[in-house]
């Protein structure tokens, strides 16, 4: 697959969530009833949301180009922290170790990276572009290599001042070139 063709794929993929994740309401209350009390909501987040869009859409896809044993190739491309654990995939990054969210992998036609937030605070979006931009390169230095970086933030402000924010020209302009010249796909939800 050309560049073109995976960011084509990545738009469906983020379409696809978009039409497909409940309610954003009912999201954040099952989130909010999932969590003790001082918990990890984003964990819980990507293991009972973002994992099933993701499995749906990969499902989809090669049972799309005809393959049968399309759930056997979703299971082995999509890797997700909480799921099937990701922490072999740890990166050096000044004395810490973190792990990305989730992976696709082979038998996928292409390598992927990808980080989740959910939260309403700017400084997290930040913190997802940077953990993205972390994995997708330090991923080429360390045993594995990654071809594209996918940072999925989802917005839980009331009025999602995040995603409207986002969609601001000079947004936009930042992400064109987080893909353009990293391979790295930013969006919010």
């Amino acid at each position: 697959m050309n560049k073109k063709e995976v960011h084509n794929l990545l738009i469906q993929l983020n379409h696809w969530l978009e039409e497909n994740l409940p309610p954003k309401k009912e999201v954040i209350k099952r989130v909010k009833d999932g969590t003790s009390p001082g918990g990890e909501r984003e964990g819980i987040f990507v293991k009972q949301f973002l994992y099933t869009g993701l499995k749906s859409f990969t499902e989809d896809y090669f049972r799309s180009l005809g393959s049968e044993d399309w759930q056997k190739q979703a299971d082995e491309t999509l890797i997700v922290e909480g799921i099937k654990p990701t922490t072999q995939h740890r990166h050096s990054f000044f004395g810490s170790k973190p792990a990305p969210d989730f992976l696709f992998k082979s038998p996928f036609p292409f390598t992927i990276v990808g980080e989740a937030k959910y939260s309403n605070d700017i400084g997290d979006l930040q913190t997802l572009v940077g953990q993205t931009i972390v994995y997708l390169i330090s991923g080429k230095t360390e045993e594995w290599h990654y071809n594209y970086g996918y940072g999925i933030f989802y917005d839980i402000s009331d009025r999602q001042t995040i995603k409207k924010a986002s969609q601001s020209r000079p947004e936009q302009e930042l992400y064109r070139e987080l893909w353009n010249k990293l391979g790295i796909f930013i969006r919010i939800i």
